[in-house]
């Protein structure tokens, strides 16, 4: 298949992709181009586009939703951020950050990539605003190439089409491992929720104490739900009410079904 063509069936299908993001949200602007929203990012706020893009699964994180939670996290922050003083450091961070993936290569393209005559990727790596190429240190016995993007994208899209290329065995996002304070967006009915949650002790195996807080917001206004904490070295205590419905993005980022998520 010609690259021009291939272009043209990527950017129709990534507007729409999907993956283990949140998937709470519509994944864009059909109205917009493909071009259009790729000039978008890497926007100003850093926390609201991971965020957006994260809660949307959109390639590209939608402008609206972005907006939205730039402003929500700042009127939250103002309204409580001298009686919750973890509000002034707990942050969103996505589970890829910046935008890399791995490709697994064969033996052909991974010398032509090493001499710099590999161009099956030339289209792609200019669309999606590629930054660096890494080879691996172990590249001569797995020939894994890193790519890094300048842009704020999907990863797991970005995989996908990658992995369409000639010469390319297998393709995924690069992630983070581990646990981390953090904060899980949410839409529940009309309303936009962000459960904020500081964990601590022995986080890189999974936080053993966590605190969190729940907020529900709208254009206008920001409400504290709760407060909830619990040792998971000691008794679980019952969780509030509202635990039910706070849960389900926590759930949903650590990969978690609700289920099996308490």
């Amino acid at each position: 298949m010609r690259i021009s063509t291939f272009l043209l069936i990527v950017g129709a299908a990534l507007a729409f992709s999907c993956s283990d993001h949140g998937t709470n949200t519509k994944s864009g602007d059909p109205l917009e181009s493909l071009e259009d929203q790729l000039a978008r990012t890497p926007r100003e706020n850093a926390e609201a586009e991971w965020a957006a893009l994260w809660l949307s699964d959109a390639l590209v994180a939608p402008e609206s939703l972005y907006v939205q939670i730039r402003d929500d996290l700042t009127r939250l922050r103002q309204a409580f951020r001298d009686s919750i003083r973890e509000l002034r450091w707990i942050e969103f961070v996505p589970h890829i950050c910046p935008t890399t993936i791995d490709l697994l290569l064969t033996d052909s393209a991974f010398a032509a990539v090493r001499t710099g005559h590999y161009h099956g990727w030339d289209s792609l790596n200019h669309l999606y605003g590629l930054d660096t190429i890494e080879i691996s240190d172990y590249a001569e016995y797995s020939h894994v190439v890193y790519l890094e993007f300048e842009k704020r994208l999907n990863a797991d899209s970005l995989s996908e089409y990658y992995a369409l290329l000639p010469g390319v065995l297998a393709t995924w996002p690069n992630e983070f491992g581990g646990d981390w304070s953090n904060i899980y967006p949410w839409k529940v009915g009309g309303q936009r929720t962000y459960l904020f949650r500081e964990g601590s002790m022995d986080c890189p195996a999974g936080c053993i104490e966590e605190r969190f807080w729940y907020f529900r917001a709208n254009d206008n206004s920001v409400e504290l739900v709760g407060t909830f904490y619990r040792n998971w070295i000691e008794e679980l205590p019952d969780p509030p009410v509202w635990w039910e419905e706070a849960k389900t993005g926590y759930c949903k980022f650590r990969y978690w079904p609700l289920g099996n998520c308490r």
